[in-house]
């Protein structure tokens, strides 16, 4: 049996998740992103143009 590890686990899909493991990523931490599939979010908060201007905004990037 192979296991995964990850470094830190986030629950939840709002925009505020999405920026923490944006982050957390990209210091080279190992992610597990989970998010229910049935919340219903407007278009733009599934767009990576959307996260990406939000990151460098937030000096992010």
């Amino acid at each position: 049996m192979s296991s995964k590890h990850y470094d830190i686990v986030i629950i939840g899909g709002s925009v505020a998740a999405r920026i923490a493991a944006a982050l957390l990523a990209k210091q080279g931490n190992r992610m597990l992103f989970l998010r229910n599939h049935e919340a219903k979010a407007p278009a733009w908060f599934h767009s990576s143009l959307f996260l990406e201007k939000l990151l460098g905004v937030l000096g992010g990037r």
